[in-house]
């Protein structure tokens, strides 16, 4: 029982914890991650704090702020059918500028970036392919480099390939309570044409910015601020925003599902505490039953701090027990809960699809199991090597020697059947 009541716990922690070291502990896969933020509309007096960026505004962020490396945009995703020589296919695409990839720190694995001049509309035939695409429908091979592939109809360019595992914009974050991108198949230049790119009122881009390295959150929000304003007075009566709002990328990532998360680790971690008093207490009463055997190990000259010792051994190896069967109860619960959790969840959270059981894992279930062990087996230890000292030496002194006598008498009993020296 005591082992069963300790799985449940451990392996729910353990569950939980890779889920957590996973999607909020994990790094995002870009160089300097902590430099990434979201850039954002925002008009107080309109009642929206957080909204995509017009055309025309991101461009005079561009050409205007100081506190960014770099700052791109990337629009919403689009279906798009595939065709060729094999079946068609449903994909999803995203029109990116040609910066993103160097604002991210991320660049194509076989294959080149998108130029500056492919942003114009009549020169962006061309498209940058996912790992995962590259691999399934063209067989992972390098002569796909340069060759067209119909896309809705229209002849791309195949300009470049990007590593495994990168899948941006998807998992970056909600918007609204609706998760806005889901991870892209392929990348198309984001080409806009004039008239687009003086709207104002069309609020249809997401931009994400690096910071300089001596810059941080606080400045180039109030940089943004200050920024939007003067742009919000120079162009009166359009509809946009008055101030910026910048948000981390991992901020922005994980928003719609930290609340989740802590509240699952608070319940576990009370489900482990309630286990171990539970046990405790299986122990309390196992000890108070064992006052004969402890007072024959004092009779023998044992130290109190032995005999804790020794309980607390007893106790560690039911924790590591409890330990062992709970990682299998683990392993369970993270296959159930990554697969029967919902799609949006699953395709647009960091992390959330590389979610397993390693060696991390398995390190913090022993230490837990360790600290366990000691939690609910030091108090039963205590207690039960608490009774009057005085007495306890009393009886130890008195009983000794009869103890020692018995123990001789069955040496020598057994010295001629074993042949003991």
């Amino acid at each position: 029982m005591a082992v069963l009541t300790l799985a449940l716990g451990i392996g729910a922690n353990t569950a939980i914890f890779s889920v957590v070291s996973s999607v909020m502990l994990k790094p995002l896969p870009f160089t300097q991650p902590e430099r990434l933020v979201t850039v954002w509309e925002r008009n107080p007096a309109r009642g929206y704090d957080m909204n995509n960026v017009a055309p025309a505004t991101f461009t005079d962020w561009k050409a205007q702020s100081q506190a960014f490396e770099g700052i791109a945009a990337f629009g919403f995703h689009q279906a798009l059918n595939l065709t060729g020589d094999q079946e068609p296919e449903r994909i999803t695409g995203v029109a990116v500028s040609a910066n993103l990839f160097q604002v991210l720190g991320t660049h194509p694995m076989h294959g080149r970036e998108f130029s500056a001049d492919e942003e114009t509309p009549g020169r962006d035939r061309v498209v940058i392919l996912s790992h995962a695409l590259w691999q399934q429908r063209f067989g992972s091979s390098l002569e796909i480099i340069g060759k067209a592939i119909a896309l809705d109809g229209n002849t791309y360019t195949v300009v470049g390939v990007m590593p495994a595992g990168f899948v941006f914009p998807g998992m970056t974050g909600v918007l609204f309570g609706f998760f806005f991108s889901r991870p892209a198949d392929v990348w198309l230049p984001l080409a806009m044409s004039a008239e687009v790119l003086k709207a104002r009122s069309d609020h249809s881009l997401f931009a994400v910015a690096r910071l300089k390295p001596d810059v941080s959150l606080a400045q180039a929000g109030a940089e943004m601020d200050a920024l939007t304003q003067r742009i919000e007075q120079a162009n009166p009566g359009n509809l946009m925003g008055t101030h910026a709002r910048l948000l981390a990328l991992r901020e922005q990532s994980i928003g719609g599902v930290r609340s989740g998360l802590l509240v699952l680790v608070t319940a576990v971690a009370f489900v482990l505490l309630i286990g171990c008093a539970n046990v405790a207490n299986l122990l309390l009463a196992r000890a108070a039953a064992r006052q004969r055997e402890i007072a024959i190990r004092v009779a023998l000259g044992a130290t109190r701090l032995q005999v804790i010792r020794q309980l607390l051994t007893e106790s560690v190896a039911l924790a590591v027990l409890g330990g062992a069967l709970g990682t299998l109860f683990a392993v369970w619960g993270v296959e159930l809960l990554v697969s029967r959790v919902g799609e949006s969840v699953a395709l647009t959270t960091p992390g959330w699809n590389e979610i397993r059981i390693d060696g991390r894992m398995l390190a913090f279930t022993l230490l837990v199991s360790l600290g366990t062990g000691i939690l609910f087996g030091l108090v039963p230890a205590l207690q039960a090597t608490k009774a009057d000292i005085t007495n306890r030496s009393r009886k130890a002194d008195a009983a000794r020697p009869k103890v020692i006598a018995a123990i001789d008498s069955a040496v020598h009993w057994l010295s001629p059947k074993w042949r003991l020296p």
